[in-house]
């Protein structure tokens, strides 16, 4: 992370310079008979309706054939184990077989002779010793008739489709050839440790769910426009520092140009917008958090917000540019606030930040700071602000990266902790690699970035994949879903993407 001018801390982080197949709809072949094994009823006269074909079905991408739902329906002792991830209620609105529905059979939902009387003249047949299918009768719909059999004390679900889930196709994604940078071959691994394809599988299941992008601003350094991996990702943004004049590293100037800096700083912006936006599943490059897990739709538009300036090589953002800058982001209706910024927490905060802080609370935002790049000097501000999610940076494994920012005794007293931990890489610590991400280079447009300002974004991106998800959550409910979804480990909790926009679902009050 970079810091503002408020006060500089003493660390900056280094800045370092398949063709997909189409994905298949599986359903569970049908092989025995109701009644007596091997015996098959007959099949009714009336057609059973075609299947729709689902517009959320992946059709790129490298595939591996899993399931939606994978638990198995019996346990090791023969009872019926419904999968977790139904939940209580059968779920109409998935990607299902129409025409036809099963019955499952328990120690408490075993056929009975009225629910056997209910049957009379539909066809069924059984699959396992706890399975059957029913044929829906013409004239009714698969939940009609499902209502009718739960009057009668049976368990019924839709027959649901399985399909392969899709892999971005971006060489930087895990699992794929990588990109070559500094001589090595690189890949995302910071996405598997965050479970992001596990987010990206949930949310491309939800067929009956018309995902809107969600605006996410990146107050940093600028973007560089011209990255291929950022075209139609970016909405036009504002520069709040065009440049620093003087000793006192006053910003003069703003305009319609949120451009990279030029100096040792160039690209940290153009990083952090790409961990969270960069186009996906388009086959080249590296995979953005945000990605919606079907074709190249991105559920993040990056709002780029440039309030650091330059002078002499060194970047600077003072209060007065990222008050501005928030804002902007506000006005601008963004939903999510990145900020890989900060500045050693004294015991007097900076009051004109906190009112901005507090109008981008009062509006829904959900604001996420790094930690910063120091172990001893506590939680940099605005990252200690309870409004904002404080991001630590986990190393070559799951404990906090040598540099990472930790809360201070003093914090601790008044409560203030990390809030979130994600990967930052860990070249400072003597092992492991770093972020694979974007830089402002034409001519080398992807490199490694060390630092929680490399952390912050991946919670960024999860956030903007759960506003888009339920955008009528409220910041507090994004933020306590994000927390209570992590891993904990080492004694800090790891942001889980999966987890996260599961949670969602049914979040905590």
């Amino acid at each position: 992370m970079i810091h503002f001018s408020a006060r500089r801390g003493p660390a900056r982080e280094a800045l370092l310079t398949g063709r997909g197949i189409v994905a298949l709809t599986v359903v569970g072949a049908l092989l025995a008979a109701c009644g007596s094994p091997g015996v098959r009823n007959p099949v009714p006269t009336n057609p059973v309706p075609t299947p729709p074909t689902s517009g959320c079905v992946p059709t790129a991408g490298v595939s591996a054939m899993q399931p939606l739902m994978n638990e198995p329906l019996t346990n090791e002792s023969g009872t019926s184990s419904i999968p977790s991830v139904m939940g209580s209620a059968p779920d109409w609105s998935a990607p299902r077989v129409a025409g036809q529905l099963l019955v499952v059979s328990t120690a408490q939902t075993a056929m009975s002779p009225q629910s056997l009387r209910v049957l009379a003249g539909v066809a069924t047949e059984r699959l396992t010793q706890d399975v059957t299918l029913l044929r829906t009768p013409a004239g009714q719909t698969d939940r009609a008739f499902a209502a009718s059999l739960e009057a009668q004390g049976l368990q019924v679900q839709p027959d649901y489709l399985y399909r392969a889930l899709a892999q971005p196709n971006d060489p930087g994604a895990p699992r794929n050839a990588g990109l070559t940078v500094g001589g090595a071959v690189r890949r995302q691994g910071y996405l598997e440790r965050i479970n992001v394809q596990s987010a990206w599988d949930y949310l491309a299941a939800k067929c009956s769910v018309d995902f809107a992008p969600v605006t996410v601003a990146v107050l940093d350094t600028g973007v560089r426009r011209a990255h291929p991996e950022l075209a139609g990702q970016l909405l036009p943004g504002r520069d709040f520092c065009s440049a620093l004049d003087g000793e006192g590293n006053t910003c003069t100037g703003t305009d319609d140009d949120p451009s990279e800096v030029v100096g040792s700083n160039a690209g940290h912006g153009t990083g952090s917008a790409g961990l969270i936006g960069a186009a996906t599943n388009n086959g080249q490059g590296i995979a953005g958090v945000a990605w919606s897990g079907t074709g190249t739709k991105m559920l993040s538009r990056i709002l780029p917000v440039k309030i650091f300036g330059e002078k002499g090589g060194e970047s600077f953002a003072p209060t007065s540019a990222l008050v501005q800058g928030l804002d902007y982001a506000r006005l601008q209706g963004a939903r999510v606030v990145s900020m890989s910024l900060g500045f050693v927490e004294s015991p007097e905060f900076d009051p004109a930040l906190e009112s901005a802080i507090g109008r981008a609370d009062a509006a829904g935002i959900v604001m996420v700071a790094a930690a910063g790049n120091t172990p001893n000097e506590g939680i940099y501000y605005p990252a200690s602000d309870p409004r904002v999610l404080s991001v630590g940076a986990l190393g070559a494994s799951d404990s906090l990266a040598c540099y990472s920012a930790r809360p201070s005794a003093d914090q601790r007293s008044r409560g203030v902790e990390l809030d979130l931990a994600a990967p930052g890489g860990s070249s400072p610590c003597g092992s492991g690699s770093d972020i694979l991400t974007l830089t402002a280079s034409g001519s080398s447009p992807y490199g490694l970035l060390v630092g929680t300002s490399e952390a912050a974004p991946q919670v960024a991106g999860v956030a903007a994949l759960i506003r888009a998800y339920k955008p009528g959550l409220s910041a507090a409910q994004v933020r306590s879903i994000l927390r209570s979804s992590a891993r904990s480990v080492n004694g800090v909790r790891i942001l889980d993407a999966g987890a996260a926009v599961r949670l969602a679902e049914n979040p905590p009050r």
